[in-house]
Parts: C-alpha cells; sequence; structure tokens
C-alpha cells in the first residue's frame, strides 16, 4: 500500500455542500452495509479528537471509511501499510541532508508523511518496531514529534489503526493500544439482501457534505455534562473495576470528551446518561469483553433499556420457532395457526411490559420493532388460514 498525502488519491471529488456530523453518518450509512455502528464510533472518535483501532479481516472497508470521513472533513489524509521492515523514514520523513551537514538529525516531515498529516491510516499497525511505535506513542498523546530532539506540534486529529489481530502483550503495544480510546469490530456483510446489493448495485461512497470540523467540536466542548450523567460515569468506573476489568485513568478522562459528542451526534446540547452507551467502544481490551462490558454499562446507565433488550430478544427468538407453513396439510395448518396464536399471546405480554418502561431510546427503538414482529406473525397466520391481508 502507498501512502497518500490526500483522500482524494482513493475517493473522487464531488460537488459538497455543508453539513452535520449526523448528516454525513447518514449518508454513508447507505453506501456501507451493516456499518452503523462503526461509522457512529469513527465519528464520535473526530468529534472527540481521539484516535480508533478497527479490528477486522482485510477487505471490510475499514480504510475506505475513515478516508471518505478525512474528505467530508476537509482534513489532509495519510495511510502505510505496516510491516516488520518499515523503517521510521517511511512513516516519519528522510533524513533532511541539510541538517545533517549542519550536524542536525532532522527530518523532512512535511508532505507525504505522518507528521504532516491530520488524519492517518496505519494499516496491520501491530507490525510495526519498536522504533516506530515509541515515537507514536509521543504522538498519539501530546500531539508532537520529537524531530533532533526539539519537539514539533503535529496537526493530527485522529489516528486509525487497523489489524485483523490484537496487539500482544509488550509493553509498548500495550502503551499503544491504550492509546485507542475508541475501538471497533468489522466483520464481513451477513444480510443476504445487503450482501446482494453490495455486489452488484453498490451506492457511491464519495461524500457530498462538506464538515467544519472545528465548528462541530466547538458544539460538542459545549455540551453540559449534569450531575446524573456524571454521578452514572463515576458509579459505572467502580462497577467495570469490581468486575475485574482494567481501564486507565487517562481513558476515563477521555470518555468526558466522547460522551459529549454522543449528546451532540443526537442533536442535544445536554448529555443523558444513556450517552455513556457509547462507552461500550471504550472499556473493553478483547472482543470476547465487549459483551460483558455493554452489560454492565447498560445495568448502569439505563437499566429499562437493558430490559427492553432482553424483552427485545424474547420476541425475536419467539418469532424464530414459528414452523413454515405447509398449505397442502389442514393438520399441518391448525397447528400453525395454534402455534402463532401462542406467539401472539406472549408478544402482546412482552409489548405490555415495555409499555410500562421509560421512553428511552432504546425502550422505544424496542417497542418499534416488536410491534413489526407482532405484525410479521399476524400477517403468517393470516395466510395459513387463506385470509389476504
Amino acid at each position: 500500500m502507498a501512502a497518500r498525502s490526500s483522500v482524494t488519491a482513493a475517493v473522487p471529488k464531488v460537488s459538497a455542500s455543508v453539513g452535520t456530523m449526523a448528516a454525513l453518518c447518514d449518508q454513508l450509512n447507505v453506501s456501507f452495509a451493516e456499518r452503523k455502528g462503526v461509522i457512529r464510533a469513527i465519528a464520535r472518535a473526530f468529534l472527540a479528537g481521539e484516535h480508533v483501532f478497527l479490528l477486522g479481516e482485510p477487505g471490510t472497508g475499514k480504510s475506505l471509511l475513515v478516508r471518505c470521513f478525512a474528505q467530508a472533513l476537509g482534513l489532509s489524509y495519510w495511510e502505510y501499510l505496516m510491516t516488520r521492515f518499515t523503517t521510521p523514514e517511511e512513516v516519519f520523513g528522510p533524513l533532511s541532508i541539510k541538517g545533517l551537514q549542519n550536524d542536525q538529525y532532522t527530518r523532512a516531515t512535511r508532505g507525504s508523511y505522518l507528521p504532516g498529516a491530520e488524519v492517518a491510516f496505519l494499516d496491520e499497525i501491530w507490525k510495526s518496531n519498536s522504533g516506530i511505535l515509541n515515537a507514536l506513542l509521543t504522538i498519539t498523546n501530546e500531539r508532537v514529534f520529537h524531530d533532533d530532539g526539539k519537539p514539533t506540534d503535529v496537526p493530527l486529529v485522529s489516528l486509525a489503526g487497523a489489524s485483523n489481530e490484537l496487539p500482544e502483550s509488550e509493553s509498548e503495544l500495550a502503551a499503544l493500544y491504550d492509546r485507542f480510546l475508541v475501538r471497533v469490530v468489522t466483520q464481513y456483510v451477513s444480510d443476504r439482501d445487503a450482501f446482494q446489493a453490495m455486489v452488484f448495485n453498490p451506492t457511491p461512497v464519495a461524500p457530498t457534505v462538506k464538515i467544519d470540523l472545528k465548528a462541530e467540536q466547538a458544539k460538542v466542548r459545549a455540551v453540559t455534562l449534569p450531575a446524573d450523567v456524571q454521578t452514572a460515569l463515576v458509579d459505572l468506573r467502580y462497577k467495570v473495576r469490581d468486575s475485574g476489568f482494567k481501564v486507565s485513568d487517562r481513558r476515563w478522562r477521555q470518555c468526558v470528551s466522547l460522551v459529549r459528542a454522543t449528546a451532540h451526534l443526537e442533536g442535544r446540547t445536554v448529555a443523558e446518561p444513556e450517552d455513556l452507551e457509547c462507552l461500550e467502544d471504550v472499556l473493553w481490551r478483547t472482543p470476547d469483553e465487549r459483551t460483558n462490558v455493554a452489560r454492565i454499562i447498560q445495568e448502569t446507565v439505563n437499566p429499562a433499556g437493558a430490559q427492553a433488550v432482553k424483552d427485545l430478544d424474547s420476541a425475536k427468538e419467539l418469532r424464530s420457532t414459528l414452523p413454515s407453513i405447509d398449505d397442502r396439510d389442514p393438520s399441518s395448518k391448525a397447528k400453525f395457526l395454534s402455534k402463532v396464536s401462542s406467539v401472539n399471546q406472549d408478544l402482546k405480554d412482552i409489548a405490555t411490559r415495555l409499555e410500562g418502561l421509560p421512553a428511552t431510546r432504546k425502550v422505544v427503538s424496542a417497542r418499534a420493532e416488536v410491534a413489526e414482529i407482532r405484525k410479521e406473525t399476524s400477517k403468517l397466520a393470516a395466510r395459513a388460514a387463506g385470509i389476504d391481508l
């Protein structure tokens, strides 16, 4: 993979209108099937000025997504494929000949190298050698690159690292991994219709909105964190710790800006406890931990939402228990109708229980999905009975 200094090398230019980060997310959701959560996570990272790690197999659109964000935000972009043979000169720039003539160990960092980029994408990042990793620690944390011993500010807004594996336990890798506040998993498209559309009728991926990132970030910083949100965050920290998950103080401090970014994406100027759900992309180290972390977060900041998710899962499981309709066998129809009747009663009980919960976003969404499942089972019953709805 050759390094690129501009996103336009990979994504064609289009006429763009001024928009918001939320509008960009909606647009990318059309182009990237089954990436809604990943897109939202990357958007929060950019709004908060944090780094993002994408874990997934090759060919899941990781670099393309980041390039689309960089283009829409009007930021300079640079990417590189790391190997164990990659040298610091390839990433940070070659040594300056003029500098060496003056006994200075300086690099030509501007141009097509990481220190001059506002958005950088490092593929197979854990294959980097120690010399590169040590320099990345300072760049990612302090936004500073040491050139000939002198600290130089870099314009980096966000570094995206990608790999199909997690870092090993070496301290250098662990230290850099901790710098990636947002961590997401990308997978191959699973839905049949979405896969068919992706292969035979792909939608354009070039963003058609232009985002003023500085203006968006100013709005993020202005989001209010009320007392209940602060209390929920503190409670969450101790519940996560008591459950055996190790999260650095630095990551907890950085979480605040991510919560603000979440509220902003929802169009609000005041954060809510439910916004802490964004930390499902923060508080895990391995994918196996993510499920338990998500459960702890839900039970702490949105117990009603946690119950709604359980009820929705129950409704989906009930729907999956329905057998296929055999139009040629009346006895099978009778059995099917009896089964549908029983399932519909259970679904009605679930819907009633959901109506009794506070109307958080997850509860409202679960209510709508259960209503659709009930409608679907009713149509199946009508078909089996020979009634055309």
